[in-house]
């Protein structure tokens, strides 16, 4: 009985620490240097995993998702109303990708 409870605690223990974790932030950003009153504000995620971290914006998630939608669900013809694309732009126009084992930057 005692091996079953030692047992379960380790596969708990391995289950917990296998997660990823979430952290949202708030980016607030001048992109135009000449025009400084311009602010941008927009949300991005910092996802880290045992093996990887990834830092990227809500709107390029979102973004991706729509069109992935749109491709898989349109046999063919695509459609995909400008509006909501529009609403998506994002001024994060990149993304930062780290792999824990062997320290690269992708």
């Amino acid at each position: 009985m005692k091996k079953i409870g030692i047992i379960a605690l380790a596969l708990f223990i391995q289950h917990v620490s296998g997660q990823t974790n979430r952290f949202v932030y708030q980016v607030t950003m001048k992109p135009d240097a000449e025009n400084k009153p311009t602010i941008k504000t927009e949300n991005a995620y910092l996802d880290i995993s045992p093996e990887k971290s990834v830092f990227y914006s809500e709107n390029k998630m979102k973004r991706d998702s729509v069109m992935q939608k749109a491709f898989q669900g349109g046999g063919g013809r695509v459609s995909i109303s400008r509006d909501v694309m529009e609403g998506l732009r994002t001024n994060i126009n990149y993304s930062v990708e780290k792999d824990k084992t062997n320290q690269k930057l992708f």
